[in-house]
């Protein structure tokens, strides 16, 4: 599907959970609340006609498609770059970990894949199943809110992401504290 809109993400600290939103249908943006000469982590998702994303880049050094401008502070350019496809297929992680009330569960496909996306307790029951189906390469985020296949409220605890996409196969622990 074509691309609907952008949404930037930008922040002084490496953290991707302090940071403002932008969201724009143009390959320019001027943000006009950033201070001059002050070093900034852009990070860009772009949303497609049908509300799907493509997930956050989440090495902070570009997937840019258009320029950053300062205001009042010079322009702070970045060439324009093609969507860059991952080269391996990789559960990052969940973030945050531990968590509350949602986590995060980032993963890239060099390839489209069959996959897997399931929760387990510690007792090697599944939980959940995050996603299953088919995807294309790229890079993914899912959220995980804490509940069961039902939509039920699961307990304190640890669990296991467990990611499978071809022949790729990984485990992660995360934990829920209430």
């Amino acid at each position: 599907m074509p691309i609907d809109h952008y949404r930037i993400r930008v922040t002084k600290s490496y953290s991707p959970w302090l940071h403002d939103y932008y969201e724009t249908t143009e390959t320019f943006i001027q943000i006009c609340s950033l201070e001059a000469e002050t070093f900034m982590f852009f990070d860009l998702q772009a949303i497609d006609t049908g509300g799907v994303s493509s997930g956050w880049n989440w090495d902070w050094s570009g997937l840019v498609t258009g320029s950053f401008d300062i205001c009042g502070g010079g322009p702070l350019s970045m060439p324009a770059k093609e969507a860059v496809l991952p080269k391996t297929t990789l559960l990052k992680g969940c973030f945050p970990n531990p968590f509350n009330m949602s986590t995060i569960i980032a993963f890239d496909l060099a390839m489209p894949s069959e996959i897997e996306l399931e929760v387990y307790n510690v007792l090697g029951r599944k939980v959940k199943t995050l996603r299953s189906g088919t995807q294309d390469a790229g890079s993914y985020e899912v959220t995980w809110n804490g509940d069961g296949q039902a939509g039920e409220a699961v307990s304190s605890g640890v669990y296991f992401i467990r990611f499978k996409a071809g022949e790729y196969s990984a485990t992660k622990k995360i934990a829920l504290v209430k």
